[in-house]
């Protein structure tokens, strides 16, 4: 079983005046993990218990080409009102040193 690690949420819902009812979006930045690692990804506050959408993207944190070879598959295991828990792993099976975001988009 990979290892756990509880992550805030950033910058949801930023524009609260324009934001659509029922649509959550936000990132976290991970950091490196020498392996595969679930993350709870918290600080929502989701109207249903299982949103119909979920999606993730990882990103490298720095807008920039690091040149980094790494390619990663995440996966969502649960959800629930104020968090979702991810599986995050390395392609390759390995770790990673770079500072890994997550962008999320959740669609209740």
């Amino acid at each position: 079983m990979a290892s756990l690690s509880t992550v805030s949420m950033q910058g949801l819902d930023a524009n609260p005046g324009v934001a659509t009812p029922g649509l959550h979006c936000g990132f976290a930045v991970l950091g490196g993990s020498p392996g595969t690692r679930q993350y709870d990804l918290v600080g929502f506050a989701f109207g249903v218990l299982e949103p119909r959408v979920v999606i993730c993207q990882p990103r490298q944190s720095l807008n920039s080409n690091l040149n980094c070879a790494d390619v990663f598959v995440v996966q969502v295991i649960s959800t629930s009102r104020t968090t979702i828990r991810v599986v995050v792993a390395a392609a390759d099976g390995g770790g990673w040193g770079q500072a890994l975001r997550l962008d999320v988009m959740v669609v209740e």
